[in-house]
């Protein structure tokens, strides 16, 4: 779970031990900790992927682009991440703008450190398409998914319109 360790190094964001994470792998189900709203949402350039982004071009032989890869901002309003935004923000747009900050912020980070090869891993987008393919004979429910789906669209797109050029 990956993604996680990353969630849980941006400010704002704590590791939650009162309700696991799973996921139905080959050959079994894996839970870990999962990851809740706790404060204001703001880059870390303390983050501890850069120090392993760092490490990475240090081993790479010359000439090889190493890459990162980051999970999707979308990651952070589902699953319960984020239900207690009202208890940090007055409005949801404002918890999501500075989620779109801090992703901008921090890809920067990686930037200025080097990077020219980053992925945003958007495992979310699965995620909704078996979700609307599971609730089309449930209109509220289908409804929730397109708008999560839409959500998703916004935010991500905020995000990458920031980027470098050449990154």
């Amino acid at each position: 779970y990956w993604h996680l360790d990353f969630l849980w190094g941006l400010n704002g964001f704590e590791k939650d031990d009162s309700w696991q994470y799973e996921h139905d792998f080959k050959g079994g189900i894996n839970a870990a900790a999962n990851v809740h709203l706790a404060g204001k949402v703001s880059f870390n350039p303390d983050h501890p992927f850069f120090a392993a982004f760092k490490y990475l071009q240090s081993i790479v032989p010359e000439g090889v682009l190493p890459k990162q890869t980051i999970p999707s901002p979308a990651l952070l309003f589902r699953d319960h991440r984020s239900d207690n935004w009202a208890k940090y923000y007055d409005r949801f747009d404002d918890y999501l703008a500075d989620v779109v900050q801090a992703y901008v912020d921090t890809i920067q980070h990686f930037y200025d450190l080097g990077a020219r090869y980053l992925q945003i891993d958007d495992t979310n987008w699965a995620y909704l398409i078996q979700n609307l393919k599971d609730t089309e004979n449930d209109p509220k429910a289908h409804q929730r998914f397109i708008d999560l789906a839409k959500l998703a669209h916004r935010v991500i797109k905020a995000v990458l319109v920031k980027l470098p050029e050449d990154l």
